[in-house]
């Protein structure tokens, strides 16, 4: 038990924090502080569905309150940014069979 203990760490999802209604500093501040936090996830919803909106679009203070948790606790390792462009793959038009 003790061993499966040590090798569990957390994903920290920013907009599910949002949808419980909880504070997503103060769980990066526990995981970081305890040396669980393996990865974050961000973007931002309206704390009512994961809509996957552009982080800090609605509670930007929030993750700015986060975002300094985070680099105050994580010191050797840094903060990884990655962001994923969308491609429309054009369609042809239906032609009358």
């Amino acid at each position: 038990m003790f061993l499966l203990r040590s090798l569990l760490c957390v994903l920290i999802d920013i907009v599910h924090s949002y949808m419980a209604f909880e504070n997503p500093a103060e769980a990066v501040y526990l995981l970081a502080s305890s040396g669980k936090l393996y990865h974050t996830h961000f973007n931002d919803n309206d704390r009512d569905w994961g809509h996957d909106m552009i982080v800090g679009s609605v509670h930007l203070w929030q993750l700015m309150e986060f975002l300094f948790w985070l680099k105050r606790l994580i010191t050797e390792a840094g903060i990884l940014w990655t962001f994923t462009r969308i491609e429309r793959i054009p369609r042809k038009p239906l032609q009358n069979a």
